[in-house]
């Protein structure tokens, strides 16, 4: 009488914790299967892209060295017609290169003919500089710097006056010449020789 009352009684109670336990165990099996990065870190979210490497145009200044060559080392400014008058080889087209493309190109042509396994580095030392016009502190000429963006150049120029449109500006690119208008956002690149103009608002 005493065991089929404790089998009534304990039985369903076994049961209801089996079932339990197969719940919960089901919930935390189901964890590995969450999206990595999706909460923590956030070393996914929100990355910021580099800027492209500057390209050299007129009126640029490179330093080269050539280890171990005095005589092939120094300070190049690029010409008009976008080459650097270089010892030995003479002119060497880098208008439009990057510095490091510009490495490879004295490289390749002093590989052979006149040294043996050069090792050659390029330094960009100054590029043209930015323009700011417009409803800004102070409109001018200013030097630019690598990564340089939008927001960044307007601060430069002592921000915004009070009559601007501050939601946009207009930039004429030094190397295409097309006049656009662009958001006041970081994302917004500055590039050398870049005319931005700060509108006056309409009202």
């Amino acid at each position: 009488m005493y065991t089929r009352d404790f089998r009534r009684v304990f039985l369903p109670f076994l049961a209801l914790n089996v079932l339990l336990l197969a719940v919960v165990s089901a919930g935390c099996g189901g964890s590995p299967n969450l999206a990595p990065n999706t909460v923590g870190t956030g070393s996914t979210t929100g990355a910021v892209t580099p800027p492209p490497a500057p390209k050299l145009e007129n009126g640029d200044k490179v330093k080269v060295t050539v280890f171990n060559e005095e005589q092939l080392s120094g300070e190049f400014v690029v010409d008009g017609a976008g080459n650097i008058a270089f010892p030995l080889i003479g002119q060497v087209p880098v208008g439009g290169l990057s510095g490091n493309e510009i490495e490879q190109r004295l490289t390749e042509r002093l590989s052979g003919r006149y040294l043996v396994n050069p090792k050659v580095s390029v330094e960009v030392l100054s590029q043209r500089p930015i323009y700011l016009l417009g409803e800004v502190g102070k409109a001018g000429e200013y030097p630019y710097r690598p990564g340089l963006n939008v927001v960044n150049a307007i601060a430069l120029a002592g921000g915004f006056s009070p009559r601007a449109a501050t939601s946009y500006v207009t930039i004429r690119r030094a190397n295409g010449g097309e006049l656009k208008d662009h958001p006041v956002d970081p994302a917004v690149l500055v590039y050398p020789g870049d005319m931005i103009t700060v509108q006056e608002r309409l009202f």
